[in-house]
């Protein structure tokens, strides 16, 4: 049982090297290259959405608005706290609810300066947990390999099917990447909302999108990592092209669930407190 399932070596072991005695070799070597230069740049693509920080300074101008309303607002709220502090100063339960909102004011006011830094702070954080298990996977992972007879044919038969995958997958990247760059423009509004009992929930909803949508990439990069050592077990050994498409797959599956589950969940709590 224990050599049926040794998954150390395998798709690395060394193949029938080209040459004039073995033509054959020079043709499977020749049809490898082929179909993983159209491979290679999707791959990187993926590579670069998953792991690379978003663009946060293209909205540094937005955050720079968003957070000096929020400031603005949130100054004008303590104004009038601390008219109702003075106005009710004989009502004890209205004194200490103004308190209250008064110190929430108040940690506001200090902390969304800060929320462009923290949110590019978490982005560094999440890149590097990504990196870290993204370049663990091997490189011939996501590269298509022509072994025996029958898996070559499936590995054939299965790559149009993992180039659609992968543009997919692309496509669902960079829907997430635009949603993180432009992130940190709502993250004061939600830190604001959050801090409201009347808008609790909203805020909720806000800062829990962005922090999934954040942190996603980490639980695609440790997929892809699940299917490499998967790829590696004896019987999945020849039909390397199967295991990736289907690591991909999990990745489309796993971000369109995280994200709609966040969203749906958020809107539910939203709706029973009306």
């Amino acid at each position: 049982m224990s050599t049926f399932l040794v998954s150390a070596g395998h798709n690395d072991r060394p193949k029938s090297e080209c040459g004039l005695t073995n033509p054959f070799a020079c043709l499977t070597d020749y049809v490898e290259n082929l179909f993983n230069t159209s491979v290679r740049p999707l791959v990187s693509l993926v590579k670069y959405l998953l792991i690379e920080g978003a663009r946060t300074d293209s909205f540094y101008n937005a955050w720079l608005f968003t957070m000096g309303f929020s400031a603005f607002t949130s100054t004008i709220f303590i104004a009038i706290t601390i008219i109702k502090l003075v106005t009710f100063s004989n009502n004890i339960i209205e004194r200490e609810n103004a308190k209250n909102t008064f110190k929430k004011l108040v940690i506001i006011l200090v902390l969304l300066p800060l929320t462009y830094y923290f949110y590019t702070s978490l982005l560094s954080i999440n890149s590097n947990l990504t990196d870290l298990f993204f370049n663990s996977v091997s490189t011939s992972f996501f590269e298509i390999k022509l072994r025996g007879v029958m898996s070559s044919i499936i590995n054939l038969a299965t790559y149009l099917f993992y180039l659609i995958i992968l543009i997919i997958t692309i496509m669902l990247l960079s829907i997430r990447y635009f949603f993180l760059s432009v992130g940190v423009v709502f993250l004061p509004i939600g830190l604001i909302f959050f801090n409201f009992d009347f808008l609790k929930q909203y805020g909720s909803l806000i800062l829990n999108f962005l922090m999934t949508n954040m942190f996603i990439s980490v639980f695609c990069a440790i997929t892809l990592k699940i299917f490499n050592i998967l790829s590696k077990v004896y019987i999945f050994d020849e039909y390397q092209i199967l295991m990736s498409t289907a690591g991909f797959l999990m990745i489309d599956l796993l971000l369109i669930f995280a994200i709609s589950f966040t969203l749906i969940k958020s809107s539910f709590k939203i709706f029973s407190t009306r």
